[in-house]
């Protein structure tokens, strides 16, 4: 299972993410702030048995799928070549909200 420690740690990682499945945060973990996202642990099961073990564990909830966590991303940088960290935090935030992009 892979474990990435903030927003920013989820942000590096964006070209590696897979074209499925779930990220999870611990716990009740702040994903409406950017200081909550900061703060974040996600988790991202790297096998069927480790996200069957996420799925069964109140410690763990589902928040967005990784490619569309990517998506967000690469549709903010895309349209915002030079965006800053919190730029992307912000679009991030926006779908999270909105259920829809920021361009």
């Amino acid at each position: 299972m892979q474990t990435f420690k903030g927003i920013q740690t989820l942000i590096a990682a964006v070209g590696s993410l897979p074209d499925c499945g779930f990220l999870y945060i611990t716990g009740n973990s702040d994903t409406d702030t950017p200081a909550g996202l900061q703060n974040c642990t996600f988790l991202l099961p790297d096998t069927e048995e480790d996200e069957l073990f996420i799925e069964d564990n109140s410690d763990y909830n589902s928040w967005l799928e990784a490619p569309t966590f990517s998506a967000i991303i690469e549709n903010y940088t895309s349209n915002h070549p030079n965006a800053s960290e919190a730029d992307l935090i912000r679009a991030v935030l926006h779908y999270w909200e909105k259920d829809d992009f920021l361009d």
